[in-house]
C-alpha cells in the first residue's frame, strides 16, 4: 500500500521490482490516489522480470479510508507496506486487533520513528497491539555510508546480499559422490552452490 502523496508510482515500482526478483508466489495489491494508468506503467518493469511469480492488482483510492482498505482486503493481507502515519492509523482501524500479518512502515526521517511506534502500541490508537516494523531510510543510508567509509567493499557486499540474483533453490537427485557423506562433507564438496538439506 502506498500513500496519496506524489511519488507513489516510483515507490510502487521499486517495491514491485524487488518482490518480483525474490521469486515468491505473491498477490501484490497497490492502493494509491494516483491515476491507475500511472501506477500500471510504473509496475511494467516488474511484470517483465524473468521467473516472477507475482500477480498484480492496482486500485485507486485513499489509503486513509477504511472503506478503500477493506475493498483491497487489507484485513486478510499477509504483509502491508505503509506510508505514512495517517495511513498507518487507518490500517489499524481497518484490520482490528486480530490481524496476524506484519506491517512495515517506511519513515524518511528517524525522528518520526517514535510517533510511528506509538501508533502501534496497545490501547494508544486502538485496541490491542499492531505488529509494526519501522524502517528509517535516513538511518539505514547513514549506517551503510559509515560502514563503507570504514571498510572498503562493504557497499558492494551489501548490494550483493540484498539482491536475489543466484538465490534460487533447486531440487535434484544427489550426485553419487555425495552419497554417504556427512552434511559437512557434502557442503565442502559442492561448488557453485550451498547444500541446504535432503528432501525424502
Amino acid at each position: 500500500f502506498v500513500d496519496h502523496t506524489t511519488g507513489s508510482a516510483a515507490l510502487a515500482e521499486e517495491l514491485a521490482r524487488e518482490l518480483a526478483r525474490s521469486g515468491q508466489r505473491l498477490a501484490v495489491v497497490t492502493l494509491a490516489q494516483e491515476e491507475k494508468e500511472r501506477i500500471e506503467l510504473a509496475l511494467r518493469p516488474a511484470r517483465r522480470v524473468a521467473g516472477k511469480r507475482l500477480r498484480f492488482a492496482v486500485r485507486t483510492g485513499d489509503p486513509r479510508s477504511e472503506l478503500a482498505l477493506l475493498r483491497v482486503a487489507a484485513d486478510s493481507a499477509r504483509s502491508i507496506i505503509v506510508v505514512p502515519l495517517s495511513t498507518l492509523l487507518a490500517i489499524r482501524r481497518t484490520v482490528g486487533p486480530r490481524f496476524r500479518g506484519q506491517v512495515v512502515v517506511e519513515a524518511r526521517r528517524s525522528r518520526a520513528r517514535a510517533l510511528l511506534d506509538l501508533a502501534s502500541e496497545p490501547e494508544v490508537a486502538g485496541p490491542g497491539a499492531l505488529a509494526t516494523r519501522v524502517v528509517s531510510s535516513d538511518a539505514v543510508v547513514a549506517k551503510l555510508l559509515a560502514q563503507s567509509a570504514r571498510q572498503e567493499g562493504v557497499y558492494f557486499a551489501v548490494r550483493e546480499l540484498m539482491s536475489f540474483v543466484g538465490s534460487e533453490i533447486y531440487l535434484d537427485v544427489p550426485p553419487a559422490a555425495l552419497i554417504g557423506k556427512t552434511f559437512e562433507q557434502a557442503h565442502e564438496m559442492l561448488e557453485g552452490g550451498v547444500v541446504i538439506g535432503l528432501y525424502r
